[in-house]
């Protein structure tokens, strides 16, 4: 099986992966919290933790050996097909003959939880008081992602917006300027042009709904689509 690291392929690298199997579930992090006096506990679902796996490998040239050692090594974007995730590679490579033409190696990596439509930023057109003034937009995942949301306004007045039912507004951002909020760290390009709670923006498997309630914006989104 082909797959990308670090922006280089599997492919031009002479590694082939044993299987595609990477469905392993990650496990969550609960808070067991027991109550005197109440039968059973109380849990509150916090994060995702990373998901360790180790993969059969194979390398077909020798003499990419240095190489690949060098490459299969450190922090990068792993994207098989059209999903990506992060992946963390720091246990050595061995590799052991096995055949005429080929030596085969253990690839143990630790691997985010999410994988991730491999994207650029999709354009969602403009959302205005004066003309539409709520739309829906579709994770096609299988759980809540946490998107980078870029929000440029039309107009010189404050923008006040909601995305699944999280408000904000963005005072005096001023007309042709542009924001970018990044949802999964809860931080923006331009935080004084914000006023935001703590809770950001998430989106729910299937319709989200984005909606204006002053002012007028140009949107775009980007990591949109989240599995798990």
């Amino acid at each position: 099986m082909s797959f990308y690291f670090k922006g280089e392929k599997s492919d031009d690298m002479g590694v082939i992966l044993d299987d595609e199997v990477f469905e392993a579930v990650p496990e969550m992090n609960v808070e067991d919290i027991s109550i005197e006096g109440r039968d059973g506990g109380i849990y509150q679902e916090l994060n995702y933790k990373d998901v360790e796996i180790t993969k059969n490998a194979y390398l077909v040239d020798l003499e990419n050996a240095d190489a690949v050692k060098q490459w299969l090594s450190g922090s990068g974007v792993f994207a098989i097909g059209e999903r990506w995730k992060m992946a963390h590679i720091y246990k050595g490579i061995e590799f052991k003959r096995f055949g005429p033409f080929k030596y085969s190696f253990s690839l143990q990596m630790i691997l985010s939880p999410f994988w991730q439509r491999i994207e650029d930023w999709t354009d969602l057109g403009t959302i205005s008081t004066d003309g539409t003034t709520a739309m829906f937009i579709q994770n096609i995942g299988n759980t809540i992602s946490k998107p980078m949301i870029r929000i440029t306004p039309q107009t010189s007045t404050n923008v006040d917006i909601s995305i699944n039912g999280t408000r904000f507004t963005l005072p005096s951002l001023g007309s042709g300027n542009t924001i970018t909020i990044n949802c999964e760290d809860k931080e923006e390009d331009n935080p004084k042009n914000i006023s935001i709670g703590y809770t950001y923006p998430s989106l729910s498997p299937g319709k989200n709904k984005i909606e204006i309630h002053a002012g007028s914006a140009k949107l775009s989104i980007r990591y949109k689509d989240r599995w798990i």
